[in-house]
């Protein structure tokens, strides 16, 4: 079902704004999930805005798996295919402190026969994946605007308006449909009462470092550990992103880099890292879904619609396949078919539990610390919240 809350109306004086244009569509968020979907309905010969809010975090190590490389190759996007470096080994501890033990298959895309394992699976820098699908969005025909702060909206009958300013410029718009594609962010900017229902705690701790000697290029591990799990792949040039993952209330307070440290000392292969690592950050990484999928001439899309655990390596893929299905949803929408909304909302839904199912299967392949906090969680988990 549908919530009935208006939207939020925090439009500021006109005075200063300019009114640019009207436009079928606009996509909130230029990540891979709206670049995507922008590029998609652009090619219907829909006019679409796609914005780009102004971000600090250069994300890094981020997988781009062999099934996302194939989508975009299918789809003729080849420049974001060639973005990052290709996966040439992957080792692994998990259920076992022996590397490639008890993997799950379903791993970046492989390595199961289907997938055809790792082959063609990339490390990439995010900005750099994000910036190529914007060029292709906007080659399509989109208008592009990267940098700019969403100010507000209004939802007026069938009519959206969305106010952004860069700097001294202000602009608004006006949109027949609105797609939120703007990641993890607690609260929807277009509807202040749609909030994220977090399954787990968990957090990330990031950290780059200069490529250890005994690590080969385009090499990634991962590790589990008592307090959570490691991943560690290419990111720049001789670089390597580390990332601990565990729960928030299992970080010392007040000191994230000390935890950070003190238990990559503790491990087998991550151990290597840990000297290196000068600094690091804490972001979040919870499970999490959207309490509500679809609402008038809305939809969020991508990790704005719902987040899965980083261990699924499986992230940009779904952002992907989700743009591009969300641009056939509003098309449809836009020529009279509004039931597909309703369509794709439960569809989503239905692929968030069907991923937490086999997210639970990943962790129940590690039992070497029952009565961790962070494993007995993961191992009894049940996720009863049914969005709409």
């Amino acid at each position: 079902m549908r919530s009935s809350s208006k939207p939020r109306g925090i439009l500021v004086s006109r005075e200063r704004w300019s009114i640019v244009r009207s436009v079928d569509v606009a996509i909130i968020g230029a990540g891979p999930a709206g670049a995507l979907c922008a590029w998609a309905l652009a090619r219907r010969g829909l006019d679409v805005m796609l914005v780009g809010e102004v971000k600090n975090d250069a994300r890094v190590g981020e997988m781009l798996s062999a099934a996302a490389v194939r989508m975009l190759a299918l789809a003729g996007i080849s420049s974001a295919t060639e973005v990052g470096e290709p996966v040439s080994l992957l080792r692994t501890a998990w259920g076992s402190g022996t590397a490639l033990a008890h993997w799950p298959a379903a791993w970046a895309g492989g390595p199961s026969a289907e997938a055809g394992g790792l082959r063609g699976a990339r490390v990439c820098v995010r900005p750099e994946l994000d910036y190529c699908l914007q060029q292709e969005a906007t080659r399509a025909g989109a208008h592009l605007h990267v940098g700019r702060v969403v100010k507000g909206f209004e939802k007026q009958k069938d009519t959206w308006q969305i106010q952004i300013s860069h700097k001294e410029q202000l602009l608004e718009f006006r949109s027949a449909f609105l797609i939120e594609a703007t990641g993890q962010r607690a609260r929807s900017l277009a509807w202040p009462d749609l909030h994220r229902h977090p399954v787990d705690r968990m957090v990330a701790i990031h950290a780059e470092i200069e490529r250890p000697e005994t690590f080969r290029e385009g090499m990634v591990v991962i590790e589990a550990c008592r307090e959570g799990w490691w991943y560690a792949a290419p990111s720049r040039p001789s670089h390597y992103a580390v990332v601990f993952f565990t729960d928030a209330d299992l970080v010392a307070a007040g000191d994230t880099h000390a935890s950070f440290a003190e238990v990559a000392t503790r491990t087998i292969h991550i151990a290597p890292f840990a000297e290196r690592v000068l600094s690091s950050k804490i972001v979040s990484a919870r499970t999490s879904i959207r309490s509500v999928l679809w609402r008038d001439r809305w939809i969020a899309i991508g990790d704005a619609a719902w987040f899965l655990d980083p261990l699924s390596g499986s992230g940009i893929h779904r952002a992907l396949a989700d743009g591009l299905a969300a641009a056939d949803v509003v098309a449809d929408y836009l020529a009279g078919e509004t039931m597909s909304a309703r369509a794709y909302a439960t569809a989503k839904a239905r692929a968030f539990f069907s991923a937490l199912k086999q997210r639970q299967a990943h962790y129940a392949a590690e039992q070497r610390w029952p009565s961790s906090p962070f494993w007995l969680r993961r191992h009894t988990e049940h996720v009863t919240f049914v969005p709409q």
